[in-house]
C-alpha cells in the first residue's frame, strides 16, 4: 500500500510514467536499501531537481537505476550520486541513461590502480587512512579532481589521467548505445563503430562533470 501510494505520487508530481513510477522507483530504491516509507523522500527529491535544473525525473530515474549500485559500493550519498548525474546531463546533453552508464564507469575507473597512482602524483589523497587499504569517497575524489583540474593540465597529468581512462575502455558501453542497434552487425563491425566513436565521446563526459562541478553543491 506505501508502495503504491508513492508510484500514484510519482504519476501526478514527478511527471513519470507507470513503469518509472513502479518498477524503475522501485529499482531504485532496493540498490539504495530503503524501505518503502522512504520512497516518497526520493521522489521529493528527484522531482525538485527536475523543477530547478535542465533535466527530467525520468532522466534522473533512468541514470540512478544503472549508477545507484556503484555508487552506494563507492561510499557516495543518493544525494550526491543525484548531484553527478544532473550536473553531467545538464552539461552532456546526453539521456539519462548514458550519463547513468557513464557515471558507473567513472566511478570504477577512479578505483582502477593506474588511476589512483596519477591521482596521488597530482597530490590528490586516495586513500582514508594511512596504511592504504581503504579508499576515500569517490565523490570527494571527483571533487578533488575538479579543483586541481587546471594544475593538472598544467603538469600533463589530465592529459595522463585521461589517456589511460581510454586505454580503459572508459564509456565502452555508451558509444555502443550512441551507435545504435550493434547486434545487427559482425563483431568486427562492431569494434570498429566503438574505436571510431571512442576518440569523439569518451571524454566528454568526465570532462562535462569537471568542468560543470560547481553545479553539483548546488
Amino acid at each position: 500500500l506505501e508502495l503504491t501510494r508513492a508510484s500514484l505520487l510519482a504519476l501526478n508530481t514527478a511527471e513519470l510514467n507507470a513503469e518509472e513510477a513502479t518498477q524503475s522507483l522501485i529499482g531504485v530504491m532496493a540498490q539504495w536499501g530503503l524501505q518503502a516509507d522512504q520512497l516518497v523522500n526520493i521522489i521529493d527529491k528527484i522531482n525538485i531537481v527536475a523543477d530547478e535544473y535542465a533535466v527530467t525525473s525520468q532522466d534522473l530515474v533512468d541514470g540512478l537505476l544503472r549508477a545507484s549500485g556503484a555508487a552506494r559500493a563507492a561510499g557516495m550519498t543518493f544525494e550526491q550520486t543525484l548531484a553527478l548525474l544532473t550536473a553531467m546531463r545538464e552539461s552532456s546533453g546526453r539521456t539519462g541513461r548514458e550519463v547513468g552508464n557513464a557515471l558507473n564507469s567513472i566511478i570504477a575507473y577512479v578505483q582502477r590502480a593506474k588511476a589512483l597512482n596519477v591521482l596521488s602524483e597530482a597530490g590528490i589523497p586516495v586513500f582514508a587512512n594511512p596504511e592504504g587499504t581503504q579508499l576515500r569517497n569517490v565523490f570527494d575524489i571527483l571533487a578533488d579532481i575538479s579543483e586541481k583540474w587546471t594544475e593538472m593540465e598544467q603538469r600533463g597529468l589530465a592529459q595522463a589521467l585521461m589517456e589511460e581512462a581510454e586505454a580503459a575502455g572508459l564509456f565502452t558501453q555508451e558509444i555502443a548505445e550512441a551507435a545504435g542497434a550493434l547486434e545487427e552487425w559482425t563483431d568486427l563491425q562492431r569494434r570498429d563503430i566503438l574505436q571510431a566513436g571512442a576518440g569523439v565521446y569518451r571524454r566528454n563526459y568526465l570532462l562535462a562533470l569537471l568542468n560543470n562541478f560547481a553545479q553539483v553543491y548546488d
